[in-house]
């Protein structure tokens, strides 16, 4: 049986974190040409797959998560990092290129979310790399849940997101 064959690669970052440009460079790699999926349909057809999300929609993740386990699924992610004002901006940039309105306040709102969101599904991870994108995509960190408790997984996570967001838009 194929190592990949019960594998789902989660690509997981606050909007504009670059997640789409990460698969694409990657899929041909390590990614093994995985189709991108919901998480719904990928769990139903029961074969590896990938899913991008920035976990804005209310669907019930953990969930499908705990049901991805059950099915015998691996569930490895790949954590996306980027400065808050570096993401920002290139959301701002691109509503308001389509004419679309956008809110410096909810942005925020959203980003801060996302983290705790990931906190909060942790449990239901296998792997975490973290991967910072400034100017490239840099690996940065990988940690086990079964190595890793959640309240040290929360405190990496959050000296890791305070290092990325100190950085400026220079």
């Amino acid at each position: 049986m194929d190592n990949l064959e019960k594998s789902l690669f989660l690509i997981l970052g606050p909007e504009g974190a670059g997640k789409r440009s990460f698969f694409a460079c990657y899929k041909n790699s390590f990614l093994k040409c995985l189709p991108l999926m919901t998480l719904e349909e990928g769990i139903s057809k029961n074969i590896s797959f990938s899913f991008l999300s920035k976990l804005d929609k209310e669907e019930n993740i953990a969930s499908l998560l705990r049901k991805a386990h059950q099915k015998g699924y691996r569930i490895i992610v790949y954590l996306l990092f980027g400065a808050r004002l570096l993401l920002q901006e290139r959301n701002r940039f691109l509503y308001l290129s389509k004419g679309e309105f956008w809110s410096k306040e909810g942005f925020r709102e959203e980003y801060e979310t996302f983290y705790n969101k990931i906190i909060y599904l942790y449990s239901n991870f296998d792997l975490v790399f973290f991967v910072t994108n400034q100017k490239e995509f840099a690996f940065s960190g990988v940690y086990a849940v079964s190595k890793v408790s959640i309240s040290a997984f929360e405190k990496i996570l959050r000296k890791q997101k305070a290092a990325v967001d100190k950085l400026s838009l220079s």
